[in-house]
């Protein structure tokens, strides 16, 4: 069995878990990045990876069933508000230049 070991000190960091990466090397919010870490590894040091204050080792199926992709609308508004290849926006002569 495989886990995920969450930072419960760190978390939630805008409202997001915190994992380990990989190696014990820092934490990111992208389960993509996170450290798979071995059954053996954290039963034999789990004061370090899951010693209920800061560290929660969390088996990697429980964590995988969580996930929800979404898109972050406040980020991704600025980016879309307009459209590069929007049609123009109708100027109300339309109608006036069918008749012609």
């Amino acid at each position: 069995m495989q886990y995920y070991i969450l930072s419960l000190n760190h978390s939630p960091a805008d409202g997001c878990a915190l994992w380990w990466c990989p190696n014990d090397a820092g934490y990111t919010k992208n389960l993509l990045k996170a450290g798979k870490y071995d059954a053996a590894k954290v039963e034999a040091a789990p004061w370090h990876y899951n010693d209920g204050t800061a560290t929660r080792a969390i088996p990697c199926d429980e964590v995988e069933a969580s996930v929800m992709l979404s898109v972050d609308w406040n980020k991704a508004r600025k980016q879309w508000a307009k459209a590069p290849n929007a049609p123009a926006e109708p100027s109300g002569n339309e109608d006036a230049q069918k008749t012609k």
